[in-house]
């Protein structure tokens, strides 16, 4: 990420970057479809962390579309593009926040409570009853 953002300070010439281009919507959905690919992925064949389903699907999906602007900005009269790069992030972001939504959902109900408390989250009400009774 330092990379990326020292590639946004740098100067580019006077011209208005083009912030709703057709191509956006190629580089969200690329990115989109990358980042839930490969975190559906790694769910599939095993892999137990979260939080490594997560990074390395955003990483993985990160690269293709930073190399594409970097071989961009090496064209002439073609320069990196920082809404093409948002957009690819934007992507991953959404792409990784559906799957981990799917991820806590197919958990079963115990394991979500679990989640729930570390987190902080009051579970919902329902959860709060026990064969004991009230639990507050």
């Amino acid at each position: 990420m330092p990379l990326l953002v020292a590639l946004l300070l740098l100067p580019r010439p006077a011209m208005a970057e083009d912030w709703s281009g057709a191509d956006k919507a190629i580089h969200f959905s690329v990115s989109l479809a990358m980042s839930a690919g490969i975190y559906g992925g790694l769910w599939a064949v095993g892999e137990e962390s979260t939080v490594i389903r997560a990074s390395t699907a955003s990483v993985v999906a990160f690269l293709p579309g930073l190399f594409k602007e970097l071989y961009d900005a090496g064209q002439p009269g073609n320069s990196f593009s920082g809404a093409d790069m948002f957009y690819n992030v934007l992507g991953i972001a959404v792409g990784c926040a559906i799957m981990l939504t799917i991820d806590l959902l197919a958990r079963p109900p115990a394991s979500r409570s679990k989640l729930q408390a570390k987190a902080g989250l009051r579970p919902k009400l329902s959860a709060a009853i026990s064969s004991e009774g009230w639990r507050f």
